[in-house]
């Protein structure tokens, strides 16, 4: 469905999208409805921000897992080093 675009502009718009937000609770499946991506894409770069720590990732025996950050999270922004503020 959403072929046209390329992989590393989706992981953009998740990127972009994830880095605008306090706090976060979304299933990859909604988030990826809700910015018209590629659901593999989105599991995929939410799975790497929990490996890095941003996110932290709850699973559950009857719905899809679900992703959350909280206000004092770091950025989600990976081409922003870590002392500039």
């Amino acid at each position: 469905m959403f072929k046209s675009r390329s992989r590393a502009a989706d992981e953009r718009r998740i990127l972009d999208y994830l880095d605008g937000r306090q706090t976060l609770s979304e299933s990859p499946i909604s988030l990826a409805t809700k910015l018209a991506v590629d659901l593999r894409t989105t599991r995929t770069v939410l799975d790497r921000l929990v490996e890095a720590g941003l996110l932290r990732r709850r699973t559950f025996a009857d719905i899809e897992p679900m992703y959350f950050r909280n206000p004092r999270s770091p950025s989600t922004r990976v081409d922003t080093p870590p002392d500039a503020a």
